[in-house]
């Protein structure tokens, strides 16, 4: 697993945008402002396409915006079998780290992701499996979780009433709790499995 070395950003730029920085000897890796770096999504599959079962890497650090193209991509590819997540939050800046499964990358290939098909009926089962992986990271790192409308936005769907009929499905299977609040962002999410939640803006819930 490769160490990081981050310097801090007083921008932020979208981590595929020419504002964006390369570090160094980090093929792949963008400052995107702060304390965040990012592989970028090209770099993200390069390395799961060729890395061995149980190799590890860090695909990003530090407190991340939930628009890093980089990261997202990385959850897909978790969601279809490839990797295993995790966040390491002992060190500073955190990081984000990927471990390869055994699933073969030629089946990449075989098959697209069911949420990109079309259907009368949408087809939920990836974007669950998404949308679960996006708690266990905000939580991880102890992040406010953001509107439903913006939740659609990164697992592209239409409408943020989709996400709540997704936040409602992993709550009845026991995989989450969910607790309202008074103020921004009004909710708390805790990930049954591990027992992390959310963040406040204000640290207080």
């Amino acid at each position: 697993m490769m160490a990081l070395q981050v310097h801090f950003e007083t921008s932020v730029a979208a981590n595929d945008d020419p504002a964006a920085t390369e570090l160094g000897e980090l093929l792949g890796f963008h400052r995107i402002g702060g304390d965040a770096a990012v592989m970028l999504p090209d770099a993200v599959t390069a390395w799961v396409r060729g890395a061995g079962n149980g190799t590890s890497i860090v695909y990003a650090v530090g407190h991340l915006p939930t628009w890093s193209k980089g990261p997202s991509a990385m959850r897909e590819l978790c969601a279809r079998g490839f990797v295993n997540l995790t966040c390491k939050r002992d060190v500073a800046p955190k990081q984000y780290i990927a471990q390869r499964t055994s699933k073969p990358w030629i089946e990449a290939a075989q098959a697209a992701p069911a949420r990109r098909t079309a259907r009368p009926v949408p087809c939920y089962a990836a974007h669950l499996a998404e949308l679960m992986m996006l708690i266990a990271e905000w939580s991880a790192a102890e992040t406010p979780m953001p509107t439903n409308s913006e939740i659609a936005g990164l697992l592209g769907l239409d409408r943020g009433v989709q996400v709540a009929y997704l936040l409602g499905v992993l709550d009845k299977a026991n995989q989450i709790r969910r607790r309202t609040i008074d103020g921004p962002p009004h909710r708390i999410i805790t990930v049954v499995k591990t027992g992390l939640s959310t963040g406040t803006y204000g640290g207080v819930a």
